[in-house]
Protein backbone atom coordinates (compact mmCIF):
# COMPACT_ATOMS: atom_id res chain seq x y z
CA UNK A 1 0.00 0.00 0.00
CA UNK A 2 1.10 3.25 -0.81
CA UNK A 3 -1.17 6.98 -0.45
CA UNK A 4 -1.82 9.21 -2.84
CA UNK A 5 -2.76 12.98 -1.70
CA UNK A 6 -5.39 14.59 -3.22
CA UNK A 7 -6.21 18.06 -2.03
CA UNK A 8 -7.98 17.52 1.38
CA UNK A 9 -7.69 13.10 1.77
CA UNK A 10 -4.85 11.08 1.62
CA UNK A 11 -6.22 7.63 -0.99
CA UNK A 12 -4.96 4.39 -0.09
CA UNK A 13 -3.77 3.00 -3.19
CA UNK A 14 -2.95 -0.58 -3.72
CA UNK A 15 -0.99 -2.56 -6.86
CA UNK A 16 -0.58 -6.19 -7.38
CA UNK A 17 0.66 -7.77 -11.04
CA UNK A 18 3.42 -6.56 -13.03
CA UNK A 19 3.86 -2.80 -13.52
CA UNK A 20 4.88 -3.33 -16.87
CA UNK A 21 1.72 -4.69 -18.38
CA UNK A 22 -1.61 -2.98 -19.28
CA UNK A 23 -2.75 -1.34 -16.23
CA UNK A 24 -6.45 -1.77 -15.08
CA UNK A 25 -7.95 0.56 -12.31
CA UNK A 26 -10.52 -1.25 -10.42
CA UNK A 27 -13.33 1.91 -8.52
CA UNK A 28 -15.40 0.26 -5.80
CA UNK A 29 -18.43 1.74 -4.39
CA UNK A 30 -19.43 3.23 -1.17
CA UNK A 31 -19.82 1.44 1.62
CA UNK A 32 -17.14 -0.97 0.22
CA UNK A 33 -13.34 -0.91 0.10
CA UNK A 34 -11.12 -2.06 -2.60
CA UNK A 35 -11.12 -5.52 -1.20
CA UNK A 36 -14.80 -5.90 -2.94
CA UNK A 37 -12.31 -6.65 -5.83
CA UNK A 38 -10.29 -9.37 -4.13
CA UNK A 39 -11.45 -12.42 -6.15
CA UNK A 40 -11.41 -9.80 -9.50
CA UNK A 41 -7.56 -8.51 -9.07
CA UNK A 42 -6.98 -12.53 -8.37
CA UNK A 43 -7.93 -13.56 -11.70
CA UNK A 44 -6.30 -10.35 -13.73
CA UNK A 45 -2.61 -10.46 -11.70
CA UNK A 46 -1.36 -12.32 -14.15
CA UNK A 47 -1.73 -9.97 -16.95
CA UNK A 48 -2.82 -7.12 -15.64
CA UNK A 49 -0.77 -4.72 -13.09
CA UNK A 50 -3.77 -4.01 -11.14
CA UNK A 51 -4.76 -0.70 -9.26
CA UNK A 52 -7.07 -0.54 -6.48
CA UNK A 53 -7.66 2.40 -4.24
CA UNK A 54 -10.30 3.14 -1.37
CA UNK A 55 -12.01 5.97 -2.37
CA UNK A 56 -12.53 9.00 -0.37
CA UNK A 57 -14.05 8.17 2.84
CA UNK A 58 -13.80 4.46 2.69
CA UNK A 59 -11.46 1.56 4.10
CA UNK A 60 -7.67 3.36 4.78
CA UNK A 61 -8.48 6.54 2.56
CA UNK A 62 -9.01 9.62 4.61
CA UNK A 63 -12.20 11.66 4.82
CA UNK A 64 -13.00 15.15 3.83
CA UNK A 65 -14.02 17.19 6.60
CA UNK A 66 -17.06 17.83 4.78
CA UNK A 67 -20.02 15.70 3.12
CA UNK A 68 -20.05 18.30 0.09
CA UNK A 69 -16.66 17.19 -0.72
CA UNK A 70 -17.82 14.04 -2.38
CA UNK A 71 -19.22 15.46 -5.13
CA UNK A 72 -17.96 14.36 -8.68
CA UNK A 73 -15.58 17.00 -9.19
CA UNK A 74 -13.97 16.11 -6.08
CA UNK A 75 -14.07 12.03 -6.76
CA UNK A 76 -12.93 12.89 -10.77
CA UNK A 77 -9.84 14.27 -9.06
CA UNK A 78 -9.06 11.69 -6.77
CA UNK A 79 -9.33 9.40 -9.83
CA UNK A 80 -6.64 11.72 -11.86
CA UNK A 81 -3.99 12.24 -8.21
CA UNK A 82 -4.36 7.84 -8.97
CA UNK A 83 -3.93 8.00 -12.62
CA UNK A 84 -0.91 10.24 -11.90
CA UNK A 85 0.63 8.30 -9.25
CA UNK A 86 0.54 4.93 -11.72
CA UNK A 87 1.78 7.33 -14.41
CA UNK A 88 0.58 5.71 -17.17
CA UNK A 89 -0.40 7.03 -20.07
CA UNK A 90 -3.78 4.47 -20.50
CA UNK A 91 -5.38 2.61 -18.40
CA UNK A 92 -8.35 0.63 -18.09
CA UNK A 93 -11.03 1.27 -15.99
CA UNK A 94 -13.57 -0.76 -14.31
CA UNK A 95 -15.91 -0.06 -11.59
CA UNK A 96 -18.65 -0.98 -9.15
CA UNK A 97 -21.28 0.56 -8.00
CA UNK A 98 -20.71 4.16 -7.28
CA UNK A 99 -17.70 2.97 -8.94
CA UNK A 100 -19.18 2.47 -12.31
CA UNK A 101 -20.64 6.40 -11.95
CA UNK A 102 -17.35 7.57 -11.43
CA UNK A 103 -16.18 5.79 -14.57
CA UNK A 104 -19.05 6.85 -16.74
CA UNK A 105 -18.30 10.68 -15.29
CA UNK A 106 -15.02 10.71 -16.03
CA UNK A 107 -15.05 9.32 -19.42
CA UNK A 108 -16.76 12.61 -20.05
CA UNK A 109 -14.10 14.91 -18.65
CA UNK A 110 -11.85 16.59 -20.31
CA UNK A 111 -8.08 15.45 -19.07
CA UNK A 112 -9.03 12.21 -17.89
CA UNK A 113 -11.02 10.44 -20.77
CA UNK A 114 -7.51 10.71 -22.74
CA UNK A 115 -5.90 8.82 -20.22
CA UNK A 116 -8.19 6.10 -20.50
CA UNK A 117 -7.98 3.04 -23.13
Amino acid sequence: MRWVDSGDVRLALFEEGDPGRPTIVLVHGYPDTHRVWDEVATLLRDRFHVVRYDVRGAGRSTAPPDRSAYDFDHLIADLGAVLDAVGKPKVHLAGHDWGSLQGWEAIAREGIRDRLA
